[in-house]
């Protein structure tokens, strides 16, 4: 698994959708793990076009504050096409 390294600088500025190095793919919906929540954050790379994925975790509650972590050190990934087959009644 290819990996680099991101600046606590750099990921601030990605979370505030301000960086220059990488665009945000994908902003992932918070998936509760009872005390902890995640997501996955898909960048790209504007130098290169390589993809990245951070893994973002919170910790406390809507009704106090939120403690939020970022992984300083992205997986490189790749788009994958799926097709999905559903089913409609027929009239």
């Amino acid at each position: 698994m290819k990996t680099i390294t991101v600046s606590d600088e750099e990921l601030e500025l990605i979370k505030e959708g301000l960086s220059e190095r990488f665009e945000v793919i994908e902003d992932g919906d918070w998936i509760s793990e009872g005390k902890y929540e995640n997501r996955k954050v898909v960048v790209k790379e504007i130098s290169t076009g390589k993809f990245y994925m951070f893994c973002h975790s919170r910790s406390g509650s809507p009704f106090t504050d939120y403690d939020f972590m970022m992984d300083t050190s992205p997986a490189e990934c790749e788009p994958v096409q799926v097709t999905k087959t559903i089913y409609k009644v027929i009239k």
